[in-house]
């Protein structure tokens, strides 16, 4: 209970702090699913990380109402993706199986990463 509350203290305080507009959020409890397969305690703290990592160069999408599912079935298509780790991922769905399994990573942009010389 003390992390969950840290976690939302810190969160609060981000989504007032001057990068990202917003207001305090409240203790509410609505679970919200990010696209980035993280489930939030409500959509306020949800649109605060969201900002937050999108500050940091990551590509997030919307959020959804509910818990996250994570899916271990991904199609093999090839629509490569690049993670903020430098690595390609063959489609979305295989990044989001990395975070799933606890990676923290996020969507930089679509197509493979550039190779560093």
């Amino acid at each position: 209970m003390k992390i969950l509350l840290a976690t939302v203290l810190s969160l609060c305080a981000f989504a007032l702090g001057d990068e990202c507009p917003g207001v305090p959020c409240t203790r509410e409890y609505r679970p919200t699913c990010a696209t980035f397969t993280r489930t939030f305690s409500n959509p306020c703290l949800a649109q605060a990380e969201k900002c937050k990592m999108g500050k940091m160069g990551y590509y997030l999408k919307s959020t959804s109402s509910g818990k996250c599912l994570c899916s271990p079935f991904c199609t093999l298509e090839y629509a490569p993706v690049c993670g903020s780790d430098g690595v390609t991922y063959s489609n979305e769905c295989n990044l989001d199986g990395s975070i799933c399994d606890g990676k923290r990573v996020g969507k930089v942009a679509d197509g493979e990463c550039a190779l560093d010389d």
